[in-house]
């Protein structure tokens, strides 16, 4: 990569993170690993960027940034599903097809909350499309969200927010080649200090 192109990322690093006033986003381990992550991304050393963790640890600042340095789109899981419903509707302006075409096709794809939408076979069928397409393309595609692991899971066996069990096989096949996952932990950015109360 030019190193324009990346005094450029990092400008624009920069100014997203004061127009959020967050004083430092990589306050933890786990959030400079996602940075690094994400910055690998965009240089073209990995194709695949997964994110998990709570809230206000920067997962869709990040993707936002990488969608707005390599171009591309950020969606959220609910986004993505309202569209694929519908597509059966008898006046729809796309198929299914041509919408899992269009998401494969992007130059960057960012599923923002995955994990918020139930994961029915129909889910599982469409994302899988999704996630085989842009591997085969060598496209790159960030996942983020709020699933955890089964090695942490509170829960025996594990739960539905569990992410080996949100996903089918296939999905985390390919997700176990090229990819870097990172479990971000810190404080929340968003609570409710950032919020002008009124009493």
């Amino acid at each position: 990569m030019k190193k324009s192109k990346i005094i450029a990322w990092l400008t624009a690093l920069t100014v997203i993170l004061q127009m959020f006033a967050i004083p430092s986003f990589a306050e933890t381990e786990q959030q400079k690993r996602a940075l690094e992550a994400v910055y690998n991304l965009i240089k073209g050393q990995k194709k695949k960027v997964v994110l998990l963790g709570d809230t206000g640890l920067g997962k869709t600042m990040l993707g936002s940034l990488a969608v707005k340095y390599m171009g591309g789109k950020i969606y959220r899981m609910y986004d993505i599903a309202t569209m694929i419903r519908q597509s059966y509707s008898y006046n729809a302006k796309k198929t299914e097809l041509e919408i899992v075409e269009e998401l494969s096709s992007l130059p960057l794809l960012v599923v923002d909350e995955i994990g918020k939408v139930g994961n029915s076979e129909a889910v599982r069928n469409w994302f899988s499309a999704i996630i085989d397409k842009r591997h085969t393309r060598k496209l790159p595609l960030i996942l983020a969200g709020n699933l955890h692991f089964k090695s942490t899971c509170k829960h025996q066996g594990g739960c539905s927010e569990c992410f080996e069990n949100y996903f089918g096989n296939d999905v985390l096949s390919r997700l176990s080649q090229d990819t870097t996952i990172v479990v971000m932990k810190g404080k929340d950015n968003r609570n409710l200090k950032n919020f002008d109360l009124y009493n």
